[in-house]
């Protein structure tokens, strides 16, 4: 820091005063002024460079506020190391706030390091201002293209070209707007490299001009920037469950699509009464990534699950994807209450499909009918259907006696008496004509009345 203050001469140009009531302004040191002053004005903020160039000029600006119920009209200064170098008289209206800009020329400003501020009567704010020459960017070593989306890293080679050690901010600026800033301090004609990393989230395809600038110098390249590829959706978990029958011991799925791998699990119908853990009865083996067809899902095998073997009834299981999610090849989720390898879901609901499931039945064996002695269209020996024994007619009469009986000495009008032979009928040992011998068969239909004996 220069030794004689009394050399610094700072020229100022003008200064202007103007209303606003959007603050904008870097943070700064603030003196302890009267809060309890109403009507005094207040510095709330001060904006001004960290350093200048010698023989340049600068803007220092102010905000003062009045925060009391009255108009309030002050003289606001600006000093340099102490020195009183402008005033300004501010008038503020109550409740409001001003701008005050003092334009500051550095010419004849020995290179160093200075405090300066603005102060009101009863409050103040300071700075430091730095009067060097701007560090150089010698180099920039940054991409050409680069996608949407990717970082991207850019170093720049800066040298401070004062006699003394000097801090200066160093900035990465992308389309102008300022992405990223360092303060940097180098010794005399010291150069160091300075990287810089950012993200290009949201940046559209396009060609962009990007660089690194100190405060009077800088290095700009172009950066081509192409659009991301666009990913593909991941493919959905989905299941599919066909009514069918089952032997009680397994079911087989349909298909299941396991974008990353997993099982498929069957519930029983408890499910649908939110007994989530406990309605497991069945699990796959463990299925990679991808579409499987015809899994066979063995049921009352889930480690945990119910201690049975079999489904005894019909009801109505459903299917379920369920993913592996601690990665051990096992089906954790009854034994961990639902908390490890749990089911895929879509839009917040678990990924199911439901089936009617039969449990079949054997059909008891038909039993063959008992076999009679004389089946249809059968035969004893000596006998036919319609059979006539010797002497007798299929109506079967005993020797001497017809089916519809006679007691000796009677006869029935239109029957024959003993010794008389009755037209178209044969006497004994002679054949009726279509009538068969003993020991002949007819195909005559057999009745219901001839599969019961007669009398012997």
């Amino acid at each position: 820091m220069p030794s004689d203050r009394t050399t610094v001469a700072v020229l100022l140009a003008a200064v202007v005063v103007c209303s606003s009531f959007a603050i904008a302004g870097a943070a700064s040191s603030h003196t302890a002024g009267n809060d309890s002053t109403n009507d005094q004005l207040m510095v709330v903020s001060l904006t001004a460079p960290d350093s200048a160039a010698p023989d340049s000029t600068v803007d220092v600006t102010a905000t003062v506020e009045n925060p009391g119920t009255t108009q309030t009209t002050e003289s606001v200064e600006f000093r340099l190391e102490g020195t009183v170098v402008d005033r300004q008289t501010v008038t503020v209206d109550a409740g409001e706030r001003s701008t005050v800009t003092f334009e500051v020329n550095t010419t004849g400003v020995e290179p160093g390091e200075y405090l300066h501020g603005v102060l009101t009567e009863s409050d103040g704010a300071f700075e430091t201002l730095t009067v060097s020459e701007s560090f150089t960017v010698d180099e920039l070593d940054a991409p050409e293209t680069a996608t949407s989306g990717d970082n991207v890293s850019v170093t720049a080679t800066v040298t401070n070209p004062n006699e003394d050690n000097t801090t200066q901010n160093v900035q990465f600026r992308f389309a102008g707007g300022l992405l990223a800033q360092e303060s940097v301090t180098l010794d005399a004609d010291e150069s160091t490299d300075v990287t810089f990393n950012a993200t290009l989230a949201g940046v559209a395809e396009g060609t962009y001009i990007h660089g690194v600038l100190t405060r009077d110098s800088g290095q700009l390249a172009t950066l081509d920037v192409e659009a991301a590829n666009e990913t593909e959706e991941p493919e959905p978990a989905t299941v599919s469950f066909s009514d069918q029958e089952s032997d009680g011991t397994s079911v087989v799925v349909d298909s299941a699509t396991l974008p990353e791998g997993g099982f498929v699990t069957i519930h029983d119908s408890t499910l649908l009464d939110e007994n989530v853990v406990g309605s497991v009865i069945g699990v796959s083996e463990p299925l990679s990534p991808g579409l499987h067809e015809n899994v066979t899902v063995d049921l009352f095998t889930v480690p945990g699950g119910p201690n049975q073997t079999e489904l005894n009834e019909s009801d109505t299981l459903i299917a379920m994807p369920h993913l592996d999610t601690n990665m051990n090849g096992m089906y954790d989720f009854v034994v961990s209450e639902g908390m490890e390898d749990g089911p895929y879901v879509d839009n917040g609901s678990a990924v199911t499909d439901a089936a009617n499931v039969t449990v079949g039945m054997e059909e008891p064996n038909e039993t063959a009918p008992p076999e009679m002695n004389e089946t249809n269209e059968t035969e004893a020996p000596g006998e036919t259907n319609e059979t006539e024994a010797p002497g007798e007619t299929n109506e079967t009469e005993t020797p001497g006696e017809t089916n519809e009986t006679e007691t000796p000495g009677e006869e029935e009008t239109g029957e024959t008496t003993p010794g008389e032979e009755e037209p178209g009928e044969a006497t004994p040992g002679e054949e009726e004509p279509g009538e068969a011998t003993p020991g002949e068969e007819t195909d005559t239909e057999t009745t219901v009345e001839s599969l019961v004996p007669g009398p012997f």
